[in-house]
């Protein structure tokens, strides 16, 4: 029996843990959840290389940044009076840091860390509709084109003289007329991949009813996210009331 949880054990954990994490508060709770999606995402190779990129080049200086307008500039927490408490607003910016991190730790282990020729099984054991199981097939399809895309209307745009290479403040002031061809042709070329898959007979054919099934460790899996999230619901509206 295999450790690793389904494809559709995956996806229900991470429905299940992201209202857990939006709802706890206590400090501890949120470090630890953020360090273990963390090292979870670093220790699997398929989610190692993006989480990387996430910590070094978003969350760090987002992080870097809140610290300084919640704990200097700002000195409080929000909705409270400027400057009253220098500390309440690190705690609050560190607060959305960590929270941050752990939810795009577990969206990024549980989703990237599924092969495209399972997540439709996932899906459809979960009960999502077919045509809702295609859209989001059709969506992880256009991700690697819209790369190779983007190459070509950047190198079409440094051939022209529009921008240099390497240049990154070029990029960012030319990323409107960047975006736009990419919009329209990730529009069309999402109409013809569902042409093409009526065509063929795909979206009706009877491979996509096969579902995977849940196993005894898939439901351990479960119900470990779902005491996670029930306990931090509970600390939330004790803490309301």
């Amino acid at each position: 029996m295999s450790v690793a949880p389904s494809a559709p054990a995956r996806l229900l954990c991470a429905a299940i843990l992201i209202p857990g994490l939006l709802a706890v508060r206590h400090l501890p709770a949120l470090a630890v959840a953020a360090a273990l999606a963390s090292i979870l995402c670093l220790a699997l190779p398929s989610t190692r290389g993006p989480h990387l990129k996430f910590l070094l080049l978003l969350w760090t200086p987002l992080a870097a940044w809140m610290f300084i307008v919640w704990g200097w500039i700002v000195g409080a927490a929000p909705g409270t009076t400027l400057h009253s408490s220098q500390h309440e607003g690190v705690l609050y910016a560190a607060r959305v840091a960590l929270r941050l991190l752990a939810i795009v730790g577990v969206l990024q282990s549980c989703l990237l860390s599924i092969k495209i020729e399972q997540l439709c099984a996932g899906l459809l054991a979960l009960k999502v509709p077919r045509p809702l199981a295609l859209v989001v097939l059709n969506v992880f399809a256009l991700g690697p084109e819209l790369r190779t895309r983007l190459d070509q209307v950047l190198t079409a745009r440094i051939a022209r003289g529009l921008m240099h290479r390497n240049n990154r403040l070029s990029a960012i002031r030319n990323a409107a007329s960047t975006l736009v061809p990419l919009v329209a042709w990730g529009l069309s070329s999402a109409h013809a991949r569902a042409g093409l898959w009526r065509q063929r007979g795909i979206i009706d054919a009877p491979q996509l009813t096969v579902t995977a099934g849940f196993s005894t460790m898939d439901w351990l899996y479960v119900g470990a996210a779902m005491s996670w999230t029930l306990g931090c619901l509970i600390v939330r509206g004790a803490h309301l009331w």
